[in-house]
């Protein structure tokens, strides 16, 4: 699941240079695409970050996950 996220956030970032490239290609006067072309790229970068940092074995996310099972098996163990 995480790999498919991460390829989808680099496709926006390629979406978002290909806005950019279009607009000075095409010499668009008003700034939307290029502000589109920033903010895809910034979105997409953030996103991967995120990704990357919750999949870490040594983020947060880890933890809580690892805690979580630490207590669901104490629980199951129980009954």
């Amino acid at each position: 699941m995480s790999r498919f996220r991460i390829f989808r956030e680099i496709l926006e970032i390629l979406f978002g240079v290909g806005c950019i490239i279009a607009g000075v290609a095409l010499k668009v006067e008003t700034p939307w695409l290029y502000i589109i072309g920033i903010g895809l790229i910034a979105w997409g970068a953030w996103n991967i970050h995120k990704e990357l940092r919750d999949s870490s074995r040594t983020g947060d996310v880890s933890e809580m996950s690892k805690q979580r099972e630490e207590i669901s098996k104490k629980l199951g163990g129980d009954k």
